[in-house]
């Protein structure tokens, strides 16, 4: 088990002393405000007043949390919208999508498996950093790790429950979360406490945006922000209130 978790350790790191990468620009928003509501199955509730640019990545973030969810049962979320205008107090980073977060050796090859991930993690603004709610669930389907052995080295999955979201920038947002049931490959993460970093790109689809998970420890302890890994098939979107 200790060798395991070394080489799932090993994968899910792969670069420690990653550059933060700063300066991508976001969509150019319109200067109307829609207020949008989100509303998942695990308890969100959001009141939201987006420009047009980011209405459409959160639709787009919505749509690849039910294309690609991760977990049992999934997460759900859906979008309402009404022609009021007004504003919001809740930073948030929500999306779905697959990215390559583990792996596995054989003999002298490291295979990466791409994950599937579902993440909700938000926070009232005036609390940034020290507070947050949310979700945040990976699976490593079977089809993307047949070749790594023993069997119990193949699939995997876990639930996280997010206790502290820190949304660094409209582009940049991290987030503290507590592994509460953990099963197969990744059942030596169970009681773990990790930290997801994620970035928004800004552009259409979710092309450019990544994200990367890194141990913890605890509660609101971020680790250096690195968001290294390929969002595929899937959207970031980041909101920080003004």
């Amino acid at each position: 088990m200790r060798r395991f978790l070394k080489r799932t350790i090993y994968c899910l790191v792969p670069a420690l002393a990653a550059a933060v990468v700063l300066g991508v620009p976001t969509a150019a928003p319109d200067l109307g405000l829609q207020n949008v509501n989100l509303s998942c199955n695990d308890g969100t509730n959001l009141n939201l007043a987006l420009d047009t640019g980011s209405l459409t990545a959160l639709t787009d973030a919505v749509g690849a949390l039910t294309l690609y969810p991760a977990g049992d049962p999934a997460l759900a979320c859906g979008l309402s919208q009404t022609s009021a205008s007004g504003s919001s107090n809740t930073d948030y980073a929500v999306g779905g999508g697959r990215a390559t977060l583990f792996g596995c050796v054989v003999g002298p090859t490291l295979i990466l498996s791409e994950t599937n991930f579902a993440l909700n993690a938000r926070v009232d603004s005036t609390s940034n950093g020290t507070a947050g709610t949310g979700t945040f669930n990976v699976t490593i389907p079977q089809s993307q790790s047949a070749a790594c052995q023993p069997p119990e080295n193949q699939e995997g999955h876990f639930n996280g429950t997010i206790d502290c979201v820190n949304v660094l920038s409209p582009t940049m947002a991290q987030a503290t979360f507590k592994v509460t049931h953990a099963a197969g490959r990744l059942s030596g993460f169970q009681g773990a406490h990790l930290a997801v970093n994620v970035f928004d790109s800004g552009l259409p689809g979710g092309t450019g945006d990544r994200i990367n998970i890194r141990g913890s420890g605890a509660r609101c302890i971020f680790p250096p922000y690195t968001a290294t890994r390929p969002v595929d098939n899937g959207n970031i979107s980041i909101h920080q209130a003004s």
